[in-house]
């Protein structure tokens, strides 16, 4: 099946990462929104 889950989106900025407790971040990417967490992912 594949593809990717949606697990951070603008309803979870600002609230805990599920995996790990840091703050979820918001930026903007080419024109877009991205939604990431610190701790999971280094930007």
């Amino acid at each position: 099946l594949g593809g990717y889950q949606t697990k951070l989106s603008k309803k979870t900025v600002n609230k805990p990462c599920p995996v790990c407790g840091s703050i979820i971040k918001k930026e903007t990417y080419m024109g877009g929104s991205i939604y990431y967490c610190e701790g999971c992912q280094r930007v």
